[in-house]
């Protein structure tokens, strides 16, 4: 093969998400129809993903070891992609919940919300002095409590979930402090959906109400860090694009769902996704230890 070929067959299969092992005379259609496939499977991915994220379950969570394993982007794409992929879907779930959730206090919801912002702009300063692997322990610990406390105001209620739709003014000032920590330790990457569970949940507030606070903060981060991605264009198109579409409609299943769903359900989903997420931060806080 001349040079010319190489580069032209190179830049096809990379186009295409394929592996650049499979370059040769024989793989070149192989490698064609298998980037073709892919975007289906990425439709179903991205719905089902995003099916669950309207539960409250970590949309990263779930798209990182999809785009991985199955190879649907380069590693070194997948933390952009991740946020180009999540800020449409991530925006529809928040609208969704906050259409439905009408009894909601503007005086809790704009607070917080507030308060998420402020700290992932605080945090992004200082991202070169803060140490991740602390924060992520610290947040273990957080959780690891949390749970806890979570399980015990569970049993003493009698497994009945709350009703309550706002809080007293000095529960709102507390938990507009606590979010702004999590706002802030989010900027490097530490996940702060659960302990917002959590927080919320451990404050009496009703489970649909906690879901439409906890995910309305959790799409403050994304649309921060979104719109460098964008004009950077490291993220993947055709992910991003799955998500887009399809994505949008599992949220807004997803949604239908969670809304409608009995609440001792739903209250039992959120102590699921704490539990996950503790796991999830405990295996990380492992795995710094053994780098």
């Amino acid at each position: 093969w001349t040079r010319a070929n190489i580069m032209y067959y190179f830049t096809k299969c990379k186009y295409n998400h394929c592996d650049i092992r499979k370059i040769n005379m024989q793989g070149i259609e192989a490698c064609r129809v298998q980037g073709k496939r892919l975007f289906p499977q990425m439709a179903i991915g991205e719905g089902m993903v995003f099916f669950f994220a309207a539960m409250g379950f970590s949309d990263f969570l779930l798209n990182i070891p999809l785009m991985s394993k199955l190879h649907w982007t380069t590693d070194d794409r997948i933390p952009e992609t991740l946020l180009a992929a999540t800020i449409v879907p991530g925006s529809v779930i928040a609208f969704c919940y906050l259409l439905n959730a009408d009894n909601i206090g503007v005086e809790l919801l704009l607070p917080v919300t507030l308060a998420a912002g402020l700290g992932c702009f605080t945090g992004s300063h200082f991202l070169l002095k803060a140490d991740a692997k602390k924060l992520r322990l610290i947040l273990f610990y957080a959780l690891l409590f949390s749970m806890a406390a979570f399980i015990l105001k569970f049993a003493v209620s009698g497994g009945q979930p709350s009703d309550a739709v706002t809080l007293p003014t000095f529960e709102i000032i507390i938990s507009a402090v606590v979010v702004f920590l999590l706002g802030f330790i989010n900027a490097f990457g530490v996940p702060m959906k659960a302990a917002a569970t959590a927080l919320f949940s451990i404050l009496g507030l009703s489970p649909v109400v906690t879901l439409t606070l906890m995910l309305t903060i959790g799409m403050v981060s994304p649309a921060a860090g979104c719109v460098k991605v964008i004009k950077s264009e490291k993220y993947d198109k055709k992910v991003s694009l799955a998500a887009v579409i399809f994505g949008s409609i599992g949220a807004v299943l997803g949604c239908r769902l969670a809304i409608t769903i009995n609440q001792l359900a739903l209250t039992l989903i959120m102590l699921l996704i704490i539990l996950i997420s503790l796991i999830d931060t405990g295996m990380k806080i492992k795995k710094d230890r053994i780098l």
